[in-house]
């Protein structure tokens, strides 16, 4: 990322807490554009089905494909 990809984004959306953070760390003024893309984060992944997550990442391209 660098500072004029923030500045022409409206939203930037991570796959996980850590992700959001560190772009945090790095562009602060970002906060207001961060969305986490799905109810759980990259990182729940190991410890759940995979069909959660089919079902947890349609649901949500169906969303932001109706928000965007």
């Amino acid at each position: 990322m660098t500072e004029e990809m923030i500045e022409r984004a409206t939203r930037i959306f991570v796959f996980s807490w850590h992700n959001r953070e560190k772009l945090l760390e790095y562009f602060p003024s970002a906060e207001g554009q961060i969305e986490l893309f799905c109810r759980r984060s990259v990182s729940d992944w190991n410890a759940n089905p995979i069909k959660v997550f089919e079902e947890d990442i349609l649901s949500v391209v169906e969303h932001w494909g109706r928000q965007l």
